[in-house]
């Protein structure tokens, strides 16, 4: 029981503070649990004191009432229509009940008539507010007239009571209000906190800083950022966790900002000496995120990020369970990333050559809890999406293509989007061939590289498949598409 109430409690807390739910809707619940527990406690107190029995009932009532319907809204999504039928009940129905079933402007129910108008005024905005709220003090007007007017249409407490509840709703309205605060509070902290770390890694040069150091790496630190969260989700960690996760691996190279461009991008093997400056970059990268106080986890990546499970990596040789779990997922993130990249001395290795690898390192480089979602993930990958994406300008880079005859210059791939693309080129005749007529044309192809192949071992290697031929003057050639 205390386990589940545990997790209960853990649950609740990273949906609070989870950046990528609307702020308003995480208020909204925070104020709605808040006002709940109130209410819950106000049945006990009502049951001490002997409140009449139609006054309980009308507690019990309205607080079932309030949680099914709470908890429908946010299960379908339905907050923004709570907001506002929550807070007309509470002026036309509840609030009034309660002022006639509970002493009305005797005992603590001022105080509770107090709860519900923060309340309203907490979970509604703009316009809609100032409504409410003046709904709320024109009817609250009202029924204190009729009460005065008309006081045995009120259900009092005797002396002790009216001084039980009075007492009973201070105290429970004032742990209300100073949660409520805390956590607002709390809230705008955290917000803060995720706008910062959001210009610290988005609006700053800092990530695309430390690709730009290898020019066989661009774009790397966001794949691996991407790659750890969704290894981090299919591990059934938190969204928060799964937010901290995505930043943590965007910073993970951070430390080879501090090693020699020679070194980084030296063409062919690295000598040992070279090598033990490129072990550097882990600590180095430690030691520049450890600055950053606000967001301590953030500097895990960076420093651990290639110790091995099996105790044989650097820099601090750390083993099992004791490389810090973020570190543990980054882990492996980054060498699928490295295996499915171009270097300067190969190109991309297949996927399913990288599976084999990952499966090689279950137990020995990597976590096997992790390395297994990794596997997973290239298994439901069919269309090898997850891999370096380049930027293809003109011809893939190239000014121009010399073609003699049909096929002898290809360039690479574009990649075909649901998007309009368009595509457009100046064509010229070969001089010294006179008479010939250029006609270009559009090879409609899949593989897993995103280029062209017309050697069989690359053909079966990155399963090369064309579907057809366009030529510009309108002419085309079906291949192994059914209809064209």
């Amino acid at each position: 029981m205390r386990e589940k109430c545990r997790n209960t409690v853990s649950r609740f807390n990273d949906y609070i503070f989870d950046p990528s739910i609307n702020i308003k809707d995480r208020a909204f619940i925070v104020f709605s649990s808040a006002v709940l527990l109130a209410l819950f406690a106000a049945i006990p107190c009502g049951l001490i004191m002997r409140e009449p029995l139609s006054a309980t009932i009308a507690t019990i009532i309205g607080t079932l009432f309030f949680t099914i319907y709470v908890y429908i809204s946010v299960k379908f999504n339905r907050l923004e229509q709570a907001r506002i039928a929550i807070s007309i009940i509470l002026v036309f129905i509840f609030l009034p009940l309660m002022f006639f079933t509970n002493g009305g402007v005797y005992g603590g129910t001022p105080v509770w008539l107090l709860l519900g108008t923060i309340y309203i005024a907490m979970i509604m905005e703009g316009r809609m507010k100032v409504v409410m709220l003046i709904l709320n003090l024109v009817t609250m007007t009202i029924y204190f007239i009729i009460g005065y007017l008309h006081p045995e249409l009120i259900t009092s407490y005797s002396r002790g009571g009216n001084y039980f509840d009075t007492i009973a709703a201070i105290v429970i309205v004032s742990l209300i209000i100073f949660a409520l605060i805390t956590f607002q509070r709390a809230l705008l902290r955290h917000e803060e906190a995720d706008k910062n770390m959001k210009r610290l890694f988005e609006q700053t040069a800092l990530v695309n800083a430390i690709d730009a150091k290898d020019k066989y790496t661009h774009g790397h630190s966001s794949r691996v950022a991407d790659y750890s969260r969704r290894i981090a989700e299919l591990a059934g960690k938190s969204e928060r966790e799964c937010y901290d996760i995505y930043y943590t691996a965007l910073l993970h190279d951070v430390g080879k900002i501090g090693i020699p461009e020679a070194i980084i991008n030296k063409e062919g093997k690295l000598t040992e000496e070279e090598y033990g400056v490129i072990k550097q970059h882990p600590e180095l990268g430690a030691q520049i995120l450890k600055s950053i106080s606000q967001i301590p986890f953030i500097s895990i990546g960076a420093h651990h990020h290639h110790e091995r499970y099996d105790g044989k990596g650097y820099p601090s040789n750390l083993k099992g369970t004791d490389i810090p779990e973020f570190a543990r997922i980054i882990s492996v993130a980054d060498a699928y990333d490295a295996m499915t990249s171009r270097r300067s001395y190969r190109d991309p290795i297949p996927q399913q050559q990288v599976r084999e690898e990952i499966v090689k390192g279950i137990g020995t480089q990597f976590d096997p809890e992790f390395a297994r979602i990794m596997v997973h993930l290239i298994d439901i990958d069919n269309e090898y999406d997850m891999k370096e994406r380049e930027e293809i300008m003109e011809l893939a880079g190239k000014d121009e293509l010399i073609i003699g005859n049909y096929r002898s210059a290809v360039s690479d791939g574009i990649l075909l989007t649901p998007f309009m693309t368009t595509i457009s080129m100046k064509i010229n005749p070969d001089k010294n061939i006179p008479g010939r007529i250029a006609k270009p044309s559009l090879i409609l192809f899949d593989s897993l590289d995103g280029r062209y192949h017309d050697d069989e071992k690359n053909i079966e290697d990155m399963l090369y498949f064309e579907y057809g031929i366009i030529w510009f003057n309108g002419i085309f050639k079906t291949e192994g598409a059914r209809k064209m």
